[in-house]
C-alpha cells in the first residue's frame, strides 16, 4: 500500500546520519475484535448505559449472569447504614452457584462500599451479606472489559 507523500522506500533524516530502508507502518487494530452487544455492531466498547439495559441489576444473595459476548466490569456500591457485624462474600464462575470468598468480616464500618470485579462473558456473579447489620446496594456501574 503506498500513501500520497509516503513512498515505499525513503530516506529519513535522523540525528547524526540518515535511516534508509522501507517504511512500512502496521495497520492498528487489525486483528482485533470489538465488543458488541447483542444484535448490533459496535467499533467502540459500549457505553455503560448500553450495558446496564442489557444486563439489569445485580441483587444481593442472587446468581447475576453476563449475557453478551465480551467480560464486563461491575461495581456494586453497598450502602451500609446499620453495622455491629457485617459479612460481605463474593464470587464469580460458570454457574449460578459461584464459589464464593468472603472480602468483609466482623466490620461495623458505615458508609458506601465499592466492591468490583470482571465477570467474564456468559459467566456468573454472586454477591450475599450475612451477620448483622443493614446494607443495600445503592447503585451499580457496568464497563466494557
Amino acid at each position: 500500500m503506498t500513501r500520497t507523500g509516503f513512498p515505499p522506500s525513503a530516506v529519513l533524516p535522523i540525528s547524526g546520519g540518515t535511516l534508509t530502508g522501507v517504511l512500512r507502518v502496521p495497520s492498528l487494530g487489525k486483528n482485533a475484535t470489538a465488543p458488541t452487544v447483542s444484535g448490533t455492531e459496535a467499533s467502540v466498547p459500549p457505553t455503560s448505559a448500553t450495558i446496564q439495559t442489557a444486563l439489569g441489576n445485580l441483587a444481593l444473595g442472587v446468581a447475576w449472569q453476563n449475557t453478551l459476548s465480551y467480560d464486563i466490569w461491575l461495581t456494586v456500591y453497598l450502602a451500609v447504614t446499620v453495622n455491629t457485624s457485617l459479612v460481605v462474600a463474593d464470587g464469580v464462575g460458570t454457574t449460578n452457584t459461584p464459589v464464593q470468598t468472603t472480602i468483609i468480616t466482623g466490620t461495623t464500618a458505615l458508609g458506601i462500599v465499592p466492591i468490583r470485579a470482571k465477570v467474564p462473558a456468559s459467566q456468573y456473579r454472586l454477591l450475599s451479606v450475612s451477620g448483622t447489620g443493614t446494607s443495600a446496594i445503592a447503585g451499580q456501574y457496568l464497563e466494557a472489559a
